[in-house]
């Protein structure tokens, strides 16, 4: 499996807007529109990208790049 990239794309819509999630192996980095995601202003808006982390918890986001 040396050399291959797993990783998974997902999508969602509302209205005319989307939304795209890409997932792959990594160093537990969580990236906004290529914004950590401790940086994320305003804070409301941090709050609701940290929601699925603290659902299922950090442990299940350390090697997600």
């Amino acid at each position: 499996m040396e050399g291959k990239i797993e990783s998974v794309q997902v999508f969602g819509r509302k209205k005319n807007a989307t939304a795209v999630a890409y997932c792959k192996r990594g160093h537990g980095l969580i990236k906004v529109n290529g914004t950590p995601i401790e940086l994320v202003e305003p804070e409301i808006l941090r709050v609701k990208t940290y929601e699925p982390v603290l659902l299922l918890g950090q442990q299940r986001f350390a090697n997600v790049r």
